[in-house]
């Protein structure tokens, strides 16, 4: 539950540096399990209750959510439930 510049990876492109200062999330489990599947990311999703004020950028097309200003300690406190990637 870290950015992409909180696990030290860099962005390829000047412009792309605040999209990896968030921690990308989705909207729905369908979504999320969905990427899971597609880039090998484990077996199971967890389902947040996310704060507004922590949502940075939104991609209705997708589904995807950028959150910033967060640890990884306030996202695990907004943890609701943790599904199989293979259930949804």
């Amino acid at each position: 539950m870290k950015s992409h510049l909180d696990l030290g990876r860099r962005p390829t492109r000047p412009q792309d540096e605040e999209a990896y200062r968030e921690v990308s999330v989705f909207e729905t489990r369908e979504a999320a399990a969905q990427k899971a599947r597609a880039r090998n990311l484990g077996d199971y999703v967890a389902e947040l209750e996310v704060p507004e004020d922590a949502i940075g950028s939104r991609n209705p097309a997708s589904g995807h959510v950028g959150l910033r200003n967060t640890t990884p300690e306030q996202l695990l406190g907004c943890v609701q439930g943790i599904v199989r990637v293979e259930d949804v």
